[in-house]
């Protein structure tokens, strides 16, 4: 069995040292790392790295969204590998984590995404796997109200293998066959947030089989959720859009009123709040719109902060 990785890093050399480490002591066949423009010292770490099973790639900060659509791309035209294993520059796998998913291999699933915890042992909510999508009416109740059905929480950590509909780019784990047909799927528009969650969503909806396992696990080097900046607000209201064609009407503006709720009462919550309105509301303007490109992709952050600030 070979496996390879790939990591999307953007100015954080630390952590990145720190995940190439536990990288390495798995024992992957290969590493690919994507470097989005990098100005904390990654890019002079990393032209260390002599290592002929790494491989570098040294780009525009296109998020994590393009940085996946293009580690996966270099992936399936220059290595020869079973599966491709996503996460981030701030997360890093078991040491046993090969060895685990060696023993999943003659299973039916083509994908699996790992147990993912905080370094304080917490379930980061962006990281929990969606058993049960809510795409349709029943299953937005089944969210709603039954949620142990629904995401994957505490009582799913008995290394089982249970099916799953949805989960994050950390952790993930997916065949290099089916990475190969439905590689367009990963959307370098979007930057960040909603990339995997559609990706992955897409790829249940067609029949694929995506399990989650504790046997699998991953370290997420991420601490309480904190103010988030307006960029960030924008990416989060946008691109939800991108879900709208696996949903139900119902079960999509129902879940858009929910996730629009909790933004503006975290907003409120926070300091200032006018840049970070402003920022939620063109987000829901170019989301409406499907509106991707509002903004050159090599400064996308920096014409945002502009725009919203202006």
């Amino acid at each position: 069995m070979k496996a390879t990785a790939i990591i999307v890093t953007h100015n954080r050399v630390e952590k990145l040292k720190n995940t190439i480490s536990a990288t390495v002591t798995a024992g992957f066949n290969y590493v690919v790392i994507v470097n989005c423009d990098s100005n904390d010292g990654t890019y002079e770490y990393l032209s260390t790295i002599s290592d002929r099973h790494f491989h570098i790639i040294n780009c525009d900060n296109i998020g994590g969204a393009g940085g996946f659509a293009k580690g996966t791309k270099y992936i399936l035209d220059n290595i020869d590998t079973d599966w491709v294993v996503f996460f981030d520059d701030d997360a890093y796998p078991s040491e046993y984590f090969l060895e685990q998913l060696s023993q999943l291999g003659g299973n039916k699933f083509q994908g699996f995404s790992a147990h993912v915890c905080s370094k304080d042992e917490r379930l980061p909510m962006m990281n929990r796997q969606v058993i049960q999508y809510p795409d349709t009416t029943k299953k937005l109740f089944n969210y709603l109200f039954k949620k142990e059905s629904s995401i994957v929480s505490e009582c799913h950590l008995d290394g089982n293998i249970y099916p799953i509909e949805s989960a994050s780019f950390v952790g993930f784990v997916l065949s290099l066959d089916v990475l190969r047909q439905y590689h367009s799927l990963i959307n370098p528009d979007l930057f960040i947030y909603y990339d995997d969650t559609f990706f992955t969503r897409s790829l249940t909806k067609r029949g694929f089989k995506i399990a989650f396992t504790s046997r699998l696990s991953f370290v997420h080097d991420v601490g309480p959720a904190s103010d988030m900046p307006p960029w960030k607000i924008y990416f989060l209201s946008r691109n939800f859009f991108i879900t709208k064609p696996l949903c139900t009407s119902f079960s999509f503006y129902s879940m858009l009123v929910m996730k629009c709720g909790k933004i503006v009462f975290n907003i409120l919550k926070c300091s200032g709040v006018f840049p970070k309105v402003r920022a939620f509301l063109l987000g829901l303007k170019d989301g409406f719109s499907s509106n991707y490109n509002r903004f050159d992709k090599t400064s996308i952050i920096d014409g945002l902060n502009r725009f919203i600030n202006s």
